[in-house]
């Protein structure tokens, strides 16, 4: 069974990877639709978790200090899920017919 992982865990653990970036290359990265991108980064940013520059038409995006450590323990989840966490039940057992 495999875990999806949300867009804006996507974005967060990109944007760990890389110092500065443009809004449309990690949009592009994480493969999420820009306006959906530029919206959740908006969010980030609120949040404190994202620090954005602007320079003439050229926006730069970088993780803050409370980003880093929120990605370091995103990563840290997620690398748990990959290799110690099972599904311990099976679904056949858990849900019978009911008989009528």
């Amino acid at each position: 069974m495999e875990l999806s992982i949300p867009k804006w865990m996507r974005m967060i653990e990109y944007l760990y990877e890389v110092d500065y970036t443009y809004p449309s290359l990690a949009a592009r990265s994480t493969k999420i639709v820009y306006s959906h991108a530029v919206h959740l980064l908006q969010v980030l940013e609120r949040k404190k978790l994202i620090k954005s520059r602007k320079k003439g038409r050229i926006r730069r995006i970088k993780l803050t200090a409370k980003g880093f450590m929120l990605a370091g323990h995103l990563l840290k989840v997620l690398s748990l899920s990959k290799t110690e966490l099972k599904p311990r039940i099976n679904a056949h057992r858990v849900f019978k017919e009911v008989k009528r």
